[in-house]
């Protein structure tokens, strides 16, 4: 068995543990890992596309209802390559819309380059304004 396929098992586990609980964020966040899963394997030829798009629409549905913004443009641009790998440009071209829209709404983007932040790992700074650049 491959690392990730006892990935998958592991995060299928927690979900059905999560949901047990009634615990929304741990659900989200185990949603969140067998996403990651199903695009790896969409990825590697070893599925369609089909099981990806739905988990990650009812997963976009969760983190949209608990307001986890941020997942929410995750799952955004991971739709719109699934979309473009299905040939849905015009899927594709709303998904990545919707996900900037989310991204401006958050104000990710430096105020000195205009480059976005917060989406790697990035060296920053705030100012006593409370705007938030690039580290010089």
């Amino acid at each position: 068995m491959s690392s990730l396929e006892k990935a998958f098992r592991q995060y299928e586990a927690s979900l059905g543990a999560s949901a047990a609980l009634g615990d929304r964020l741990g659900q989200m966040e185990a949603m969140d890992g067998v996403a990651r899963c199903l695009e790896a394997l969409r990825l590697r030829k070893k599925i369609c596309s089909c099981r990806p798009l739905e988990f990650n629409t009812r997963l976009l549905e969760v983190a949209t209802s608990v307001g986890a913004k941020m997942l929410v443009r995750t799952v955004r641009l991971r739709l719109a390559r699934i979309y473009a790998s299905l040939g849905e440009e015009g899927e594709r071209a709303n998904q990545e819309r919707l996900a900037a829209s989310v991204e401006a709404e958050l104000e990710l983007r430096c105020g000195a380059c205009g480059r976005a932040f917060g989406l790697r790992a990035d060296s920053l700074e705030a100012l006593p304004c409370a705007h938030i650049l690039h580290a010089r």
